[in-house]
């Protein structure tokens, strides 16, 4: 999770909250260029072919532009929009609601289970698991198909 609040302009801290990372998204802080228009997602590689599309989502943002992504303004006063419109260009919203997050209430944990999960993922990641073997490893017996002979 450093490396991806790195690029997306520089990581801060990483919500621990479910330390196990079982819930359906994670919270991070990140230092934002506020001058720039915010990042409406990113592709993060899952494997050497393929990727997946990550939606971002800010909480707490105040006055925002969903024509040119950037803050301090609304769409109402956007000199982008305009500037779109004089031009006869089709005026093509970027962003939308979609883009604001509701901040999280966090639930109460007790902390004797939180201390719990914890002790356990770093009983889990003391262990190091012997690596399986693929198809392109050059110590693997590779056989035909079955019935060739």
């Amino acid at each position: 999770m450093y490396d991806v609040g790195e690029f997306l302009g520089g990581f801060v801290e990483l919500d621990d909250e479910d330390p196990l990372g079982w819930s359906e998204f994670v919270q991070l802080n990140i230092n934002v260029d506020i001058r720039k228009p915010l990042c409406r997602g990113f592709k993060l590689a899952t494997s050497t072919t393929s990727s997946k599309w990550i939606d971002m989502k800010y909480e707490r943002l105040a006055d925002f532009c969903f024509f040119c992504g950037t803050l301090n303004h609304t769409d109402r006063d956007c000199h982008s929009k305009e500037l779109a419109r004089f031009e006869d260009e089709e005026l093509v919203f970027q962003n939308g609601p979609w883009i604001r997050a509701t901040p999280r209430k966090h639930a109460k944990y007790n902390p004797n289970e939180r201390d719990k999960e914890r002790k356990w993922r770093e009983t889990l990641s003391a262990y190091s698991f012997a690596k399986l073997k693929g198809f392109d490893d050059p110590g693997v017996i590779k056989l035909g198909p079955s019935g060739a002979a």
